[in-house]
């Protein structure tokens, strides 16, 4: 596995479970263990995987450390888009993203979009006629959760 990205204790999600198990043969690829080896000293207390959850050299909770490039930011997506398109096309993209709230945080950088969110928006975008210059605004390369 590949895990030479710097893992940010931000970048976790809120109530992702730590590892601490340093007998696990599968520690040095989990994100869980790496998510055990960045909390910060003023953390106390959070969800943990039991020592108990490896059996056999397997854990049914390993999360393989895999790099994925996540993406946010719509600007760039409507920058070329006719104005009869962009309230309709807007429309399909705020549905897919399960409305309005969701679309204004993942414009803005609070939520991320994955490769495939990514790829699903691209191909709204296709079926309005959009085929060239898409892209997001910003991209962010980060494990996957």
């Amino acid at each position: 596995m590949n895990t030479n990205i710097h893992l940010n204790y931000q970048d976790l999600p809120l109530s992702y479970k730590f590892c601490f198990n340093r007998e696990c043969p599968l520690r040095e690829d989990c994100t869980h263990h790496l998510a055990g080896l960045v909390i910060p000293p003023d953390r106390q207390w959070g969800t943990a995987i039991f020592p108990n959850a490896l059996n056999d050299a397997k854990c049914d909770f390993y999360n393989p450390a895999v790099k994925e490039k996540l993406a946010y930011g719509f600007r760039r997506l409507f920058m070329d888009v006719k104005s009869k398109d962009i309230a309709l096309l807007r429309q399909k993209v705020q549905e897919y993203l399960g409305g309005k709230t969701s679309y204004y945080r993942f414009n803005k950088g609070v939520y991320k979009l994955t490769e495939e969110q990514q790829q699903a928006i691209l191909d709204i975008f296709t079926r309005f006629g959009y085929t060239e210059n898409l892209s997001f605004d910003e991209y962010k390369e980060c494990y996957r959760f």
